[in-house]
């Protein structure tokens, strides 16, 4: 299975617990790498930003909920509304590694961590020196906070996954809750290369 569809597969039913909104985020980043570990059979690691990222550039033009809403109609405006205003900081991730299966293993690592591995000579160079540091690995995860609508039963957060040189993808994650947990709304890819 490629890195992209590994990243880009059906997400499934999610469960979050709501302590607070840092718990309650990195278990949601926690329950997803979950869901999407269900679809592979072979050990694979996560090398994950340790940090929130903000909305990637490429996100400049969402201005307002509106604008998000129209890169995805199914969006409230209020879980829009606190993406954009959620996007402008950037908060330390510690994903719950006792609720995900012992098939992924995860690595957090710092913008120094990827500073140091990227700095060589080539971007060729760099990616294997990247996958010689995290063999099976899927690439470099950046999550973005997680805006939640104003009844918390509806949350989005962006994703952005790097692969290679030529290998990424973005994608806008909607979940919504519901009497059995949180499940997948919809997974709308932003961008690829």
């Amino acid at each position: 299975m490629n890195r992209r569809n590994f990243v880009g597969g059906t997400l499934g039913a999610l469960s979050l617990s709501w302590c607070s909104r840092g718990i309650a985020q990195d278990t949601l980043f926690a329950e997803y790498l979950s869901e999407i570990a269900g679809q592979i059979d072979q050990p694979k690691a996560v090398v994950v930003q340790s940090t929130t990222v903000l909305l990637p550039d490429r996100m400049s033009e969402w201005k307002t909920s509106r604008d998000i809403q129209a890169a995805n109609s199914i969006i409230q405006d209020s879980t829009a509304s606190e993406l954009l205003s959620v996007g402008s900081t950037s908060r330390p991730i510690s994903i719950p590694t006792a609720r995900l299966p012992t098939k992924l293993s995860v690595f957090h690592v710092t913008e120094q961590d990827v500073r140091r591995i990227f700095e060589q000579a080539s971007l060729t160079r760099s990616w294997e020196q990247f996958y010689r540091e995290f063999p099976n690995s899927i690439g470099v995860l950046s999550f973005s906070n997680v805006g939640f609508n104003d009844l918390k039963d509806q949350a989005a957060f962006v994703l952005s996954v790097a692969c290679g040189g030529l290998c990424g993808s973005g994608h806008l994650v909607v979940m919504k809750r519901s009497t059995t947990g949180w499940h997948s709304e919809e997974s709308k890819s932003l961008w690829m290369s």
